[in-house]
């Protein structure tokens, strides 16, 4: 039922996905049979049947204000699904954010952010004239705690109420698929057992109840 994904559709998200990804081994493997394979997830799409398997994890350990981190990732033909979410959801998530929402972000980044702090201290401080106050907070293990339930519920309402495309039953159905994929279940590991001693443990996906944690 509903719209169905087409080949010139779905190569046009391909080469956005690949993008400054060519030599990776998983872009290089998805070139090689790229027509069986686009065509396969076409396939899969149009069914709804989801094929969450391509996943790796590995433990970054490049020096950072919190040490080494777990990181996963997917391998081409589940990054493309992404990049079709994205394609589709980006507008629509942008008018939902607020704007002092820095990350992941076109026109935004690191530099925005340091640039909108800086106006914001000289506005609140008359000019440097005056002291002002700065709280510097986070959210512990943030991604660990999201509840898969809640931020699906919250997507499918907004698409619901505020997409009308005809994607809209592709991607309510392929964003709820995502978000309950559980990475943990169907992924291989780049980085030797040890390594994950080497993070704290509610920092890992491995070791949230169902139901909970996005990589």
């Amino acid at each position: 039922a509903g719209k169905q994904i087409t080949i010139p559709e779905m190569y046009a998200i391909y080469l956005k996905t690949r993008k400054n990804k060519r030599r990776s081994e998983d872009s290089v493997e998805f070139e090689i049979e790229l027509e069986k394979l686009l065509t396969k997830l076409i396939e899969n799409i149009n069914k709804r049947i989801y094929d969450p398997n391509g996943n790796y994890t590995f433990i970054a350990t490049e020096p950072t204000r919190n040490g080494c981190r777990e990181v996963f990732a997917a391998e081409l033909g589940t990054r493309i699904q992404h990049h079709y979410i994205d394609y589709y959801m980006r507008d629509l998530m942008e008018q939902e954010l607020t704007p002092f929402t820095f990350n992941n972000r076109k026109g935004k980044g690191v530099l925005k952010a340091v640039e909108t702090v800086k106006e914001i201290i000289y506005k609140e401080s008359n000019g440097y004239t005056e002291n002002c106050w700065i709280i510097k907070w986070d959210l512990k293990a943030f991604f660990m705690c999201i509840l898969h339930d809640i931020i699906d519920k919250k997507i499918q309402k907004l698409i619901d109420d505020k997409y009308h495309g005809p994607e809209k039953d592709i991607l309510k159905w392929m964003i709820h698929e995502c978000i309950f994929a559980v990475p943990q279940n169907h992924c291989y590991k780049k980085s030797p057992d040890w390594k994950w001693d080497t993070i704290e443990p509610h920092k890992s996906l491995f070791n949230q109840p169902d139901g909970q944690g996005a990589a």
